[in-house]
């Protein structure tokens, strides 16, 4: 009784949830675009957002594209189209979301330029440029998805498809130039290629949209599950222990009990053989930063192993950057200054959220924190369909990841209606 209860509940919230949708974004005018032209925006907007051009461009030595902009090669190319969509479709329109996303690198811009004309601090325009690239993705994916009620569907599963499919083939890449193609290759960088952890949270993306909202991408279960654990098998291939933590929590929310003792006992494994070999140094690497260990002089770190050496500048940077913010908590003291002046043994702080909250105060990492949190459609999805999967890997790429990751505005949009298309779905079928 309770169950059909909930059953109830639920669905008469998400046809509550539809019904907004409806009558506050889409337009009472379609845009007269072409269905081509929709088509290659939106491949486009997913080649901008997973810095697609860029990967391929960097890792073959034959090519040496240099993009004006602090994003990627992806950008370039998107810019001209959008005009072209926006002069086609003669109308512009805008809800709270939009305005709020292109708010953040606006206050950014103020507090930048004000640090620069009343305290004389460097301009820094790095996370100005980004969140505004990131809030032209998000802009132009939902516009050209909120088109027409009819065609929400189709571009919706295209889009899906699109990232996915571009994931895949960067991890297939990756693989190739691993096991196939020599170091000395004159024609990649296999430098470049090998060190590179983005492409494996490209994957991490996948697989989150492969779990928790298939939407029939494979017609059988079990295409989808060899997809998933190709995905998982490269990870692992990658060797970078941010990409492989956050592989390991979103499996734990997702993997039923008898499988949480399987990969608890693979972890185990793992860090038993891992402490075999200098269990001390092993924990002094990891945990440095909690202000009980003094750093180690830069020239030290070099006898470490890679994954180390990394893991240890890693922490020395946020410990800077935790401190740095300490002294001006409210209104921060620029990225300049965390970029330039707070670097160890050449390296600056990886955590975005370090970054943001320490360049910009408190005050406005809240702000941007809520706008992150609204345009992922909070209000439009239950807890059912992976928002603690979505925090997770948004949380934990924030805090390996140097720079904001532009696929995370095509993840929202398609998290934010995944579940109207669901319920689309299923009264389709009834």
């Amino acid at each position: 009784m309770n169950k059909l209860v909930m059953e109830i509940f639920f669905k008469k919230k998400e046809d509550q949830n539809l019904q907004k949708i409806n009558s506050n974004f889409f337009s009472e005018i379609s845009l007269p675009t072409s269905e081509k032209l929709i088509k290659l925006l939106l491949v486009f907007c997913v080649f901008a957002s997973i810095d697609f051009l860029d990967i391929l461009t960097r890792s073959l030595n034959l090519i040496n594209l240099q993009t004006p902009f602090h994003s990627n090669l992806g950008i370039v190319f998107l810019i001209p189209l959008s005009f072209i969509f926006l002069s086609w479709a003669r109308i512009f329109i805008f809800n709270k979301n939009h305005v709020l996303i292109f708010m953040i690198p606006l206050i950014y811009g103020i507090q930048e330029n004000i640090g620069y004309i009343l305290f004389s601090n460097n301009y820094g325009q790095y996370y100005i440029e980004m969140f505004f690239w990131f809030g032209l993705i998000y802009y132009l994916v939902e516009r050209i998805l909120l088109n027409n009620k009819e065609t929400l569907l189709p571009n919706l599963y295209f889009l899906y498809k699109c990232f996915i499919g571009m994931a895949v083939a960067l991890n297939l890449f990756l693989l190739f130039c691993k096991f196939f193609l020599s170091e000395f290759n004159p024609f990649i960088d296999y430098t470049y290629i090998t060190s590179t952890n983005k492409i494996a949270y490209y994957g991490l993306a996948s697989i989150f949209l492969l779990l928790y909202y298939p939407f029939e991408f494979f017609n059988k279960n079990w295409k989808n599950n060899l997809l998933i654990t190709f995905l998982i098998v490269n990870i692992s291939f990658v060797g970078s222990l941010g990409n492989q933590l956050t592989l390991i929590l979103i499996l734990l929310i997702y993997l039923k009990r008898w499988q949480y003792s399987l990969l608890l006992t693979f972890i185990l494994v793992f860090m038993t053989l891992a402490f075999v070999n200098g269990y001390s140094e092993f924990f002094q690497n990891l945990t440095y930063g909690i202000g009980v260990i003094d750093p180690k002089h830069p020239d030290e770190i070099i006898n470490l192993n890679n994954q180390l050496t990394s893991t240890y500048i890693r922490n020395v940077t946020n410990a800077l950057v935790i401190m740095d913010f300490l002294n001006n908590p409210f209104f921060g003291s620029g990225n300049y200054n965390i970029k330039e002046n707070l670097r160890y043994a050449g390296h600056f702080s990886h955590t975005i959220f370090l970054i943001l909250l320490a360049s910009y105060g408190v005050l406005t990492f809240v702000f941007t924190s809520v706008v992150l949190y609204l345009s992922s459609g909070i209000e439009n999805n239950f807890k059912k369909n992976g928002f603690f999967s979505l925090c997770v890997l948004f949380i934990m790429i924030g805090m390996f990841n140097p720079k904001l990751m532009f696929f995370f505005s095509i993840l929202f949009i398609l998290y934010k209606y995944f579940n109207v298309a669901n319920r689309e779905q299923n009264l389709r079928k009834r």
